[in-house]
């Protein structure tokens, strides 16, 4: 069985070499969690045990000091999220998840991870991976519950893609810690949709922000509408207000329904919206949403915004 299952894992990921069996099999913090029927392997896991740094180490990451070898989550909040207190939690990575390709979309990988949800309950704080945001990929973790709280700022260079680290709270205080943790990744990610990720796919981006329910139902910053905003808008949809006067407002309005899961990423005029919103290209989308020039544009534009704004 255990040839079988690495085999799986060589066959399924990039970065997985038949070298990597020895550092299953040595290193104390890594365990192996699989699904099988009859003898016959179905899906399989890869965890590693991270966290419990000690204060003075945890410091050091954070200040650009030390960068202790494995610990990729807690490291990374530390370094690159500014989050004191990282450090001092216990967290279960899964760095590998794979199915037998033959028993793909089956729900046998979520499977598996209910039974690691099962194991990990008194055993740690936080259940967390790290990967390439695709739309799949992406989709399947947060179909299972867990939270986006990192965005890489650069492509991978195997991937192609941006890396996104997701977790899954376990302890009372790391479902406390979990709200405010993505609180903050809304907050930034919505400026760095402007800022940083100007490739990042459109349908990435509604199925991220239309899964981020924001805590307590208070919406980031660049997603909050006033009176006057909404009045400007009205004016737009309702009357004759030019639709570059309304530009910031517009991208305003259109974060706000995204993260209040209004705008259908398979919906070509609901992508279009958000391209707009954004300052992109929208040439492609408004061929798939057969709407041939701006005007048309416009008018779509104002048939959602009536429908779901006002």
């Amino acid at each position: 069985m255990l040839a079988d299952t690495f085999q799986l894992l060589v066959s399924a990921h990039y970065q997985t070499s038949p070298d990597n069996l020895r550092w299953v099999l040595d290193d104390p913090s890594v365990s192996t969690h699989v699904l099988h029927r009859a003898g016959q392997v179905q899906s399989v896991a890869i965890m590693t045990k991270e966290g419990n740094l000690p204060n003075t180490l945890s410091q050091e990451v954070m200040q650009g000091k030390r960068r202790p070898r494995g610990h990729l989550v807690p490291q990374s909040l530390l370094a690159h999220e500014g989050i004191e207190n990282a450090g001092q939690f216990t967290y279960w990575r899964i760095s590998r998840i794979a199915t037998d390709p033959s028993l793909q979309n089956q729900g046998l990988a979520s499977q598996l991870l209910a039974q690691i949800n099962s194991a990990a309950q008194q055993n740690c704080d936080f259940l967390c991976s790290s990967f390439a945001a695709t739309i799949d990929v992406v989709s399947f973790w947060l179909k299972n519950g867990y939270v986006p709280i990192r965005m890489g700022t650069a492509k991978d260079h195997a991937s192609g893609g941006y890396s996104l680290m997701v977790v899954k709270p376990i302890s009372d205080s790391a479902r406390h810690l979990t709200s405010k943790w993505q609180a903050t990744f809304i907050e930034q990610f919505t400026l760095n949709l402007l800022l940083q990720y100007s490739d990042l796919p459109t349908e990435l981006i509604l199925l991220m922000l239309g899964q981020c329910s924001p805590a307590q139902g208070k919406l980031p910053t660049l997603a909050q509408l006033s009176a006057k905003d909404l009045q400007d808008i009205a004016l737009f949809v309702e009357h004759h207000r030019p639709f570059d006067s309304i530009r910031a407002v517009f991208l305003k309005a259109t974060l706000s329904l995204a993260l209040q899961g209004q705008l259908d990423s398979q919906k070509a005029t609901h992508r279009l919206l958000l391209e707009a919103a954004l300052g992109r290209n929208t040439e492609h989308s408004r061929q798939d949403a057969k709407l041939a020039g701006k005007k048309a544009m416009h008018q779509s534009f104002k048939a959602i915004l009536s429908t779901l704004l006002l």
